[in-house]
């Protein structure tokens, strides 16, 4: 999968200019206010651009709204507290929840859980593996792991799971450690 966006968003104050060439994960890191929500809210559609396009695999995806261009958006609030964690992944599964599964163990979240009970950590991870489990083209994460304790080992889990599938990601910290993971 590739994705490619040459965008431009002013608010009063700051102007986003953006040109990205994506094959694979890569993250994004900076300080708040420096336009890294803007860029992912802009690409999964839920803002639009004042110049500019989005192209996934050679398919100019700009017009289309944000349920039609096969791309998910995680941020810290992405949950339906009242429902289980099961019924959660369920609304996006797509492919085999094999992986997903296991590290739901690893995270010790309870499948049959609301997930307004879990920690703000626990939400987090099975709003990254609801989209996930999605098998969008390219995944969105906007600091939707800063409460989770193991965050580099999910991270690693995450890319394991998306490169096989030529999934993109773009996953926005203010963590700069964070960077290592995807220097390889």
């Amino acid at each position: 999968m590739v994705m490619k966006a040459r965008l431009i968003k002013t608010y009063p104050g700051f102007k986003l200019l953006a040109e990205l060439y994506i094959d694979g994960p890569i993250i994004l890191v900076g300080r708040n206010g420096s336009g890294k929500t803007t860029l992912l809210r802009l690409i999964a559609g839920l803002e639009r651009p004042d110049q500019g396009a989005i192209e996934v695999n050679g398919r100019n995806v700009t017009n289309l709204p944000p349920w039609q261009r096969r791309i998910a958006y995680v941020s810290p609030e992405t949950y339906i507290p009242h429902m289980k964690v099961k019924d959660h992944l369920r609304l996006a599964q797509r492919m085999k929840l094999d992986h997903i599964m296991d590290l739901l163990r690893e995270y010790s979240i309870p499948f049959e859980e609301r997930v307004g009970k879990l920690s703000m950590g626990q939400r987090e991870v099975v709003a990254i593996l609801t989209a996930i489990a999605a098998d969008p083209a390219a995944l969105l994460i906007d600091e939707a792991a800063s409460n989770i304790s193991r965050r580099r080992e999910l991270l690693e889990r995450i890319i394991e799971i998306i490169k096989p599938r030529s999934m993109d990601m773009i996953y926005v910290s203010q963590v700069k450690e964070d960077s290592e993971l995807f220097d390889s």
